[in-house]
């Protein structure tokens, strides 16, 4: 958790049972559903990135074969277009971990984060 982390130093199993004893078993998965929902989405644009890239530099060298070089330089540009849904999405994560406590947070869930956020 974010937030024991933050205020106090202990062991990983110290934070797993106060996380629990404090909020219950739900608190260990709270603003999970964001990076879930985000998985599918980054990995197409990754992918959709890396070819892109693979496609331009073939145009541009004129060859069909890619050096390690090239694959690098497409990987990048896979990684670039990734960020675009990642980036967004462990914000709102970190935003949904940070709340502590059982009761009524600042946010209700990652679509009230959008509104409040962005």
């Amino acid at each position: 958790k974010q937030w024991y982390q933050r205020r106090v130093r202990g062991s990983s199993v110290d934070c797993l049972y106060k996380t629990v004893s404090r909020e219950g078993v739900r608190a260990l998965f709270k603003g999970m559903s964001t990076p879930l929902a985000a998985c599918i989405p980054s990995y197409a644009l990754y992918f959709m990135g890396h070819d892109h890239a693979i496609a331009l530099q073939q145009k541009l060298l004129g060859r069909q074969e890619m050096s390690l070089w090239n694959h690098g330089v497409a990987g990048v540009t896979g990684g670039v277009y990734m960020v675009t849904i990642l980036g967004p999405g462990e914000r709102i994560k970190c935003l949904l971990q940070m709340q502590t406590g059982r009761g009524k947070g600042k946010y209700s869930g990652p679509i009230d984060v959008i509104r409040k956020t962005y």
